[in-house]
């Protein structure tokens, strides 16, 4: 297993920080418009490993540079990493306690009923992402 991610204060990923009320792109300190959607995905999210492989998938096929390919490499290795690091704090993306005027109406996280599963799920996904190229290596159990 990899080192464990750490980030620089204000840094989002290696592409982006924050500088005051701006996203900056570090390799050419451009400004991201305030009217520019930006999508942010976190490790313990179910559902984001398979939107990077898939995002890397559709960069591999439309001919991304090997610098893009790289890093999304290196974010991929580092959401398994953190996965199989802490099957607790997985969950299923909207699943944090929901608040309304009437307590009775909260909805615990949903990461309890599926921690089972997850060592089976994460080794698929590590063989997935295995099969993209981008050099990941070990074997499925490593990741956990």
């Amino acid at each position: 297993m990899s080192e464990p991610f750490k980030r620089p204060e204000g840094q989002i990923d290696p592409k982006f920080w924050i500088d005051g009320r701006q996203q900056i792109i570090t390799r050419h300190r451009e400004i991201v418009p305030a009217d520019e959607p930006l999508f942010l995905l976190r490790a313990r999210d179910r559902n984001a490993l398979r939107a990077l492989l898939a995002y890397s998938d559709a960069c591999c096929r439309t001919g991304c540079t090997s610098e893009q390919t790289a890093g999304i490499g290196e974010r991929i290795r580092e959401f398994i990493d953190y996965r199989g690091s802490h099957p607790e704090r997985m969950k299923e993306p909207g699943s944090s306690y929901r608040h309304s005027a009437n307590s009775e109406n909260r909805q615990a996280p949903a990461s309890a009923e599926k921690s089972g599963n997850d060592k089976a799920e994460l080794g698929g996904l590590v063989e997935e992402a295995r099969s993209t190229g981008l050099g990941l290596p070990g074997k499925p159990g490593d990741a956990a």
